[in-house]
């Protein structure tokens, strides 16, 4: 294992344990699932969104690559797919979306450790 592949999983795993939020999330027809996700870059008006005040209707979130295991089957994001989060009482649902010029989700290193999810938010209750 290389001295960069060690680093990334290092941050990898110091992001998922200090800066993520527990979401639901939940693909159509197939079993939900609680992963660990950090909120990311937005635009437009701004909320609090424990552990940080985020930005607007549009959230990248950022998961490992390896907790999005539906039905026993490892996978990648599709549009449709939701992220239920809850705070203070108030839960928020993101629809995964595409960004204007890419898919619904990137990688967010050359080892594919992590993934950034683009959504962009639905309902509010």
């Amino acid at each position: 294992m290389s001295l960069l592949m060690r680093g990334a999983e290092f941050l990898s795993e110091r992001r998922d344990e200090s800066m993520s939020v527990e979401v639901l999330y939940t693909r159509p027809d197939q079993t939900p699932i609680t992963i660990n996700a950090t909120p990311g870059r937005v635009s437009g008006e701004a909320s609090q969104l424990e552990p940080m005040t985020i930005d607007s209707d549009r959230v990248e979130w950022v998961i490992k690559a390896s907790d999005l295991v539906i039905d026993s089957t490892l996978t990648v994001p599709a549009i449709g797919d939701q992220m239920t989060y809850e705070n203070n009482g108030i839960t928020m649902v993101y629809e995964v979306n595409h960004d204007q010029l890419e898919k619904c989700y990137r990688y967010a290193d050359e080892f594919k450790l992590d993934m950034i999810i683009h959504t962009v938010q639905g309902a509010i209750s």
